[in-house]
């Protein structure tokens, strides 16, 4: 069920993007880029902060 439902999904999305013209494609790749790059410091903050806590993370926490 499993890979047959992840076969579904990578073939509709090769289609998607294969319908997409190319200028199209670039501002979607670099926007994405750019959302990825402003969010990104967000993450690793509560990232940090979690593994910074030994209430959280016990015997493994990040020192």
């Amino acid at each position: 069920m499993f890979h047959s439902l992840f076969l579904i999904i990578l073939i509709v999305g090769a289609l998607v993007i294969i319908l997409i013209p190319m200028n199209l494609l670039l501002g979607i790749l670099f926007y994405s880029q750019v959302i990825l790059g402003v969010t990104l410091p967000v993450f690793v903050y509560y990232v940090l902060r979690i593994t910074n806590n030994p209430k959280i993370m016990g015997e493994y926490v990040n020192s």
